[in-house]
């Protein structure tokens, strides 16, 4: 293709639109560039017989780089190309001037879909980590022995200081407060090819036109200037806080935008346990403890240009001005608070706390009678005081009943508290989505499609989740056939307040299509309505973690295993052993009280189930193991019932996922070295009949395009894998 020449382009004079999309890009990576290391020292001392002190310390730094897109300037994001840019393909700008004349053409300008490629505008995009963590740990633990009341008791006692910090560094970004600028290119009074902007008003002097049109046309300053910030720019800011106030820092900017991280935890835990008295069927056993446990973070963001302070009310991409000679900047970016392209990141700054007291008591109250082997009573409770969420309780029960040796019951009642973590607190991104609107289109189609400003991620305002439990069992173990073993349990769990994230589009598409009230308080819809509606569009989805009213599940979990010796190969064992499980309901029920069913939905099979067994003969060893998921609905929301249609809406041709069944094949043999040592060598089959993953797909545009959501089953095919240990 000769140069200049638009790569992959079509032009259409009737919509006005040119797309341009390189192809074969060559340096796109499947997997990051990861490395970790990771050192560990440990230290123990015994002071006589009862009391052993020890010491810890763990250092690890791991790192990896990721490719990322360099640019997806696509849909409302797409470029304004006016007539008269001195890069325009010459046919191009012949076909706009028409019968008119360059300085009045008939079409004043096209749109332009461009993707970076790595000859121009996604020369250098990665994303790169650096995580380095050091934890230093010092405890003890205690046997008592003395003639009192705590003879024979364990005490044990550690602390634990922790630190992490994170460097995230985004290179090679699009800078969207630049590139339009730079893309409106034009000539000045001399001839030479400027920005609009400098040549009209002045501003941005240091401006460098682009070229979009083909691989590799645009100029390496051109190409610096719209994915850099200028380097060695001192800045001291204030930055913004999402909980309000602000976060003072100062550091001199690099050409890359940084998102700095500090993470501190310190941890202590006492605990005792042992014999309190001699009840009437058998020893009375009870343990008490107490615990703190404090986190921090603080998150520093570098972006010397821009929007230093990431205040989502600065809007750091002029929007269009005649007077200035601004123009094609599309609305959705300047009117948001982002610099870079996929970078909406805040200051961050959050702790907190917990304090914690808890007893368990064990009591045999039946012991050898002649309908109860044996019956013994659990009770456990833990205090906790949270900070910003005060005092919560937490308590168990169980009741444990032992027919005979055969058959055994057994059952709980709990009540859980948890707290939301650091994370699921403060950890708080943004950026842009492409969502489909099911408000506008219940189909999400095409024409409802668009990008919206979203938050993900921590709430300050989250509070503890309180689950109830209730689980009842039996254990049997045949007389006449002892190598059997057969558990089956029941489970039913309730949470109030679950702490929850849906996702993007999962927030819209609950609020619309299920009427669920905790989903649309999460949605802003103040961005202008489209042509010919009066129904404003969504202009923020807040995708962060919210209490949902509550949560259910319940269900039937069972275990079936068999192990006994037999005659093969001149005497072997075999071992067998089926787990289960099946999901009766998994539910959620918004504030307003409307019921969401899950189970039997993507990521939520009614049935699974692993059958393994094993083969062991002197040092040889051969297990088989096949893993079970039941057949699933992509999504309960397609393929339904419309009620203003008067018939199903087919969203998917089927929004069913097959069962999947994956086999693995294990082999193994023992060498029993003269010195003592012992190596083992290994052989295994990962999915040994090559089963192909389903996926699950997210409509994206009607029927003509999606995207997978995930996949159910193995990805990576039948593999191989050969090795060996080695003990000494």
């Amino acid at each position: 293709m000769a140069s200049g020449d638009l790569l992959n382009s079509n032009y259409d004079p009737t919509c006005r639109q040119l797309f341009s999309i390189p192809q074969n890009e060559t340096e796109a990576q499947l997997q990051p560039e990861t490395s970790r290391d990771s050192y560990f020292l440990y230290l123990d001392h015994k002071f006589g017989d009862d009391l052993t002190v020890y010491g810890q310390v763990l250092y690890g730094k791991g790192s990896f780089i990721n490719k990322s897109s360099g640019g997806y300037l696509f849909g409302a994001r797409q470029f304004t190309i006016f007539s008269g840019n001195p890069f325009l393909p010459a046919n191009i700008q012949q076909m706009m001037i028409g019968t008119g004349t360059a300085a009045a053409p008939q079409i004043p300008s096209v749109t332009l879909g461009r993707i970076g490629h790595s000859s121009d505008i996604a020369f250098d995009p990665f994303t790169e980590q650096d995580t380095e963590t050091t934890s230093v740990t010092g405890g003890f633990d205690w046997d008592v022995s003395s003639d009192g009341f705590f003879d024979g008791w364990a005490v044990n006692g550690y602390y634990q200081n922790g630190t992490t910090d994170v460097d995230a560094i985004q290179r090679g970004g699009i800078r969207l407060d630049r590139i339009y600028l730079a893309a409106d290119a034009v000539r000045d009074a001399n001839g030479n090819i400027v920005c609009n902007v400098a040549r009209t008003s002045g501003q941005h002097p240091d401006c460098q036109p682009l070229n979009m049109f083909g691989r590799g046309q645009a100029s390496t300053a051109a190409v610096d200037w719209v994915t850099r910030f200028d380097p060695g720019i001192p800045v001291s800011v204030n930055g913004w806080l999402p909980g309000g106030g602000t976060l003072p820092y100062s550091y001199v900017g690099n050409e890359n935008k940084l998102r700095a991280i500090e993470l501190d935890q310190d941890v202590f835990e006492l605990s005792a346990n042992g014999q309190i008295a001699k009840g009437w069927a058998g020893p009375i056993a009870m343990a008490a403890g107490v615990a703190y446990r404090s986190e921090g973070f603080v998150q520093y963001v570098q972006a010397p240009q821009g929007n230093p302070t990431a205040d989502p009310s600065v809007r750091p991409v002029q929007a269009n001005s005649v007077p200035l000679g601004i123009r094609g900047v599309p609305v959705p970016d300047s009117s948001n608070s982002v610099e870079f392209q996929f970078s909406k990141v805040p200051f961050g700054i959050g702790d907190f706390d917990v304090k914690e007291a808890y007893t368990e008591l064990r009591l045999p109250l039946i012991a050898d009678r002649k309908a109860a082997k044996r019956m013994d009573l659990d009770l456990a409770y833990r205090w906790a005081r949270y900070s910003g969420s005060g005092d919560v309780g937490s308590w168990k029960a169980g009741l444990e009943y032992a027919i005979n040796d055969g058959i055994r019951l057994r059952s709980t009642v709990s009540e859980d508290v948890r707290a939301a973590t650091l994370g699921e607190r403060y950890d708080r991104t943004g950026g842009v989505a492409n969502i489909a609107d099911s408000l506008e289109d219940p189909a999400k189609g095409t024409a409802s499609r668009y990008d919206v400003t979203i938050v993900q991620g921590g709430n300050p305002e989250v509070k503890p989740e309180d689950a109830k439990t209730k689980t009842v069992g039996i254990v049997f173990t045949p007389r006449f056939a002892d190598s059997w073993h057969v558990a089956v349990d029941w489970y039913d769990i309730t949470i109030k307040d679950n702490i929850n994230q849906f996702g993007v589009q999962n927030v819209i598409d609950n609020c619309y299509l299920r009427n669920d009230v905790d989903s649309c308080s999460q949605i802003d819809r103040n961005a202008p309505p489209p042509t010919g509606s009066t129904q404003n569009r969504i202009s923020l989805v807040n995708d962060v973690f919210i209490n949902v009213n509550s949560a259910s599940a319940n269900g039937v979990d069972f275990e079936v295993s068999y192990g006994h010796p037999v005659n093969w190969f001149g005497g072997s064992t075999v071992n067998v052993r089926l787990l289960g499980s099946f999901l009766d309901e998994n539910s959620r029920t918004d504030s307003a009280g409307t019921k969401t069913l899950l189970e039997g939905t993507f990521g939520l099979p009614d049935w699974q189930g692993q059958l393994s067994g094993n083969l062991n003969h002197g040092p040889l060893s051969l297990a088989l193991q096949v893993r079970y998921s039941a057949d699933v609905l992509q999504n309960s929301l397609q393929n339904v019932y419309q009620t203003s249609l008067g018939r199903v809406r087919y969203d998917v041709l089927d929004n069913t996922i097959d069962a999947s069944t994956l086999t693995d094949l294990m082999f193994g043999y023992n060498f029993n070295l003269r010195s003592g040592n012992r190596m083992r060598l290994y052989a295994n089959i990962n999915n040994l009949f090559d089963k192909n993953p389903e996926a699950s797909y997210v409509v994206l545009a009607g029927l003509s395009s999606a995207a997978t959501n995930g996949y159910v089953g193995d990805l990576r095919g039948r593999r191989y894998a050969l090795g060996f240990n080695f003990d000494f």
